[in-house]
């Protein structure tokens, strides 16, 4: 049901998140880790270069957004219930409202409720939980509408706990919701339950289109943590979703599915899908679940794909979670669990141009980011490493170790300054101006 509150702020049309030192989606306004912002800093100190830390009130997987001055983040209260949503000055890291948007008495395994990034589109921002709760905020801090998508859908019902984050683009808010026919426990419900794609308004909330999308996996098969991902391939405007052994095109207006392409599928191999796909233009980047191997697509035509579409598969251990970074004509993943080792690919070919390890105190659950010539990775422990992105071998720039274990948000890059959340808090870095 949508409840609406208030007055509803002005509606700017947007194709993607395009405002100029923002990242106001999870993957940032090239919707692959990367951005063009400059002079971010090389060498990490906490002396030379935290602007800024913000204690926050509990832990959560949630990437920091940017949007218009603004960081906005999702996150739930250590030792009670709320879920809520933060608004922070991006100069200063003060707090410039806090609003708690739901409560749930269920914690998933090794997640919370509030893993979710919220979206922003210069005047809205939208935060979405695990128990189905959607709400959309102005910048003030004044709730627009609220609706629980699980009343009209049914529960969001995945094993670890629901993370995809929300996908603004064209006056929509683009949901996904992949998930097994049967839910897990505590959830219920009395019929089968589909996987979809789903949009609403996002002056109202109001529902525009359910989109089936039907997978072919079998059980965890089924489960999908992945955001969708608005990419223009071959001239046409499309959404990515990965999920249940394939990934799919969809049509911005409909959510028509528009082309599939399953991986070579081996019954009950893969599991649940949480590395998200990148796009080029023209090829699909995508890591299958487990890591297992990596594939580059080229979805030409319409329907059902098949291995004339593959244009290469490189087939070392890659990324369970972490998802692919493309950046200045370059594609890399990491063995974010077993060897914690960094690939830089060549797109055109798969073929590999340098590969190492990085010395991780521990998984690596984020994706890494990219802007400046530097690539930003966080591992659970809160350690930070800047890598020098290209070049024919690879670089470590510098380490930092930061407090708040664990450390699964993404890194986010705006305004000059790196966003950095562990469990504990946010941190800016930044160079600072003599």
């Amino acid at each position: 049901m949508v409840k609406r509150v208030g007055v509803l702020s002005v509606f700017v049309l947007l194709s993607c998140c395009v405002f100029a030192g923002d990242w106001a989606q999870w993957r940032g306004p090239n919707q692959n880790g990367s951005t063009d912002e400059p002079n971010l800093p090389a060498v990490l100190t906490l002396a030379e270069h935290l602007a800024w830390e913000a204690v926050l009130p509990g832990e959560s997987a949630s990437t920091p957004i940017i949007s218009q001055g603004k960081v906005f983040v999702s996150s739930t209260q250590t030792g009670g219930k709320d879920l809520i949503g933060l608004c922070l000055d991006a100069a200063s890291g003060k707090i410039l409202w806090q609003q708690t948007l739901t409560a749930v008495s269920y914690k998933p395994p090794r997640n919370t409720m509030a893993s979710s990034s919220p979206a922003a589109d210069g005047s809205t921002v939208v935060f979405l939980y695990t128990n189905g709760d959607c709400t959309a905020l102005d910048y003030d801090g004044n709730i627009l509408w609220t609706n629980n998508l699980s009343e009209e859908f049914g529960p969001f019902s995945l094993k670890f706990g629901y993370s995809s984050s929300p996908l603004l683009a064209d006056g929509k808010v683009y949901i996904p919701l992949l998930r097994r026919d049967k839910p897990y426990t505590p959830y219920k419900s009395d019929k089968a339950l589909e996987s979809s794609l789903i949009a609403l308004d996002i002056k109202t909330g109001k529902t525009l289109f359910e989109a089936v999308r039907p997978g072919r996996g079998v059980e965890e098969e089924q489960d999908s943590y992945v955001t969708p991902v608005l990419a223009e391939l071959n001239g046409q405007k499309q959404i990515l979703l990965a999920g249940s052994n394939c990934i799919t095109g969809h049509n911005v207006k409909t959510g028509q599915t528009i082309w599939e392409f399953e991986y070579e599928y081996v019954k009950g191999k893969y599991g649940r899908a949480v590395s998200v796909p990148v796009c080029d233009g023209s090829h699909i980047y995508y890591t299958v679940p487990h890591g297992n191997f990596t594939i580059a697509v080229r979805p030409d035509k319409t329907g059902l794909l098949g291995s004339q579409q593959r244009a290469w598969l490189f087939d070392q251990m890659g990324p369970d979670c972490a998802s692919p970074l493309l950046y200045k004509g370059l594609l890399y993943i990491i063995d974010d669990s077993v060897s914690k080792t960094l690939y830089c690919i060549n797109p055109k070919t798969g073929q590999v141009v340098w590969k190492d390890k990085l010395a991780a105190n521990g998984p690596i659950f984020a994706s890494p980011s990219a802007s400046d010539g530097k690539i930003y990775i966080l591992d659970e422990s809160g350690k930070v490493f800047v890598v020098a992105a290209g070049g024919d071998k690879m670089t470590v720039l510098s380490t930092l170790e930061l407090a708040g274990k664990p450390a699964y948000s993404t890194i986010a890059i705006a305004n000059k300054s790196l966003f950095v959340r562990t469990a504990e808090s946010i941190y800016c870095f930044r160079k600072k101006t003599k």
